[in-house]
């Protein structure tokens, strides 16, 4: 092995345990946030996959006014953001380095799609107590469910990427009715990461370092994907937002009586 590519190897050994360490110290220690319902993979936890979907895919239309207010200001800005879609993404990739695309390819990539985040939720839920192990379920389940939303969304939309076209094409949508070969709208990195990483800081928001831990990462993993050419900023920007909305909903609903909460953005 080249002494670069050891480099990098050893800085992201290096992160992953600055990560997995205290996060270890935190997932094993005892807490009071609410009991979870579902503390073991067992039926009735995937089951609750099926029953609370209805809850979910209906959400909307039980948001109050402050819900909507949000909801509306979110997607004026990802409007906003789009018709600047273009220049924004130029500005991102001209800042593009080789470093910075070997820190995408061997940290920000895998861990947007959850590679590294399966290690995590093991600690969770072997060495942690039970409201860790509620914790990694739930944290499971907003995978799942991010998944879901972004791939229905990219296979009703089918927005072009910008590598699909030579000039890019930020306006070039084939849905909902196309072949499915353009699967831009929205990033999943961005819905996947910001809906594990919500439930985490959520949960464990009375240690001031996780949310922020969480959050920065769900940031830089969105960000990467602009900065590395595979998306669009509006992309970006309204995955998160959805997968912001994903872990919290999937959060409320493995506490007791989920469902007499109404789901807040805020």
């Amino acid at each position: 092995m080249d002494r670069g590519k050891l480099k990098y190897r050893l800085w992201l050994q290096f992160l992953i345990l600055c990560v997995l360490i205290p996060g270890k110290q935190v997932f094993s220690q005892q807490h009071q946030s609410g009991n979870f319902i579902y503390t073991k993979p067992n039926g009735q936890y995937f089951i609750s996959y099926f029953t609370d979907l209805d809850d979910f895919l209906i959400r909307p239309l039980k948001w109050d006014r402050k819900q909507l207010i949000t909801a509306t200001a979110v997607t004026a800005t990802g409007l906003g953001l789009y018709f600047y879609d273009e220049p924004v993404r130029d500005f991102f990739v001209k800042q593009n380095s080789d470093f910075l695309n070997k820190t995408d390819k061997w940290f920000f990539d895998p861990l947007g799609i959850g590679l590294y985040m399966a290690p995590v939720a093991g600690i969770m839920y072997f060495a942690g107590d039970e409201r860790a192990k509620g914790t990694s379920l739930a944290v499971v389940k907003a995978y799942g469910y991010g998944v879901g939303t972004a791939v229905s969304l990219k296979y009703l939309l089918q927005r072009a990427r910008p590598s699909h076209y030579d000039p890019p094409n930020p306006y070039h949508w084939d849905g909902p009715f196309g072949r499915w070969k353009y699967d831009a709208f929205p990033s999943g990195h961005a819905t996947l990461s910001f809906a594990m990483a919500t439930v985490i800081a959520l949960e464990y928001r009375e240690t001031i370092w996780v949310p922020v831990l969480c959050y920065s990462l769900a940031t830089l993993i969105s960000l990467s994907r602009t900065q590395s050419g595979e998306h669009w900023p509006s992309d970006v920007l309204i995955g998160a937002a959805l997968g912001f909305g994903v872990g919290k909903f999937v959060h409320r609903t493995s506490k007791p009586q989920p469902t007499r909460v109404l789901h807040r953005f805020n």
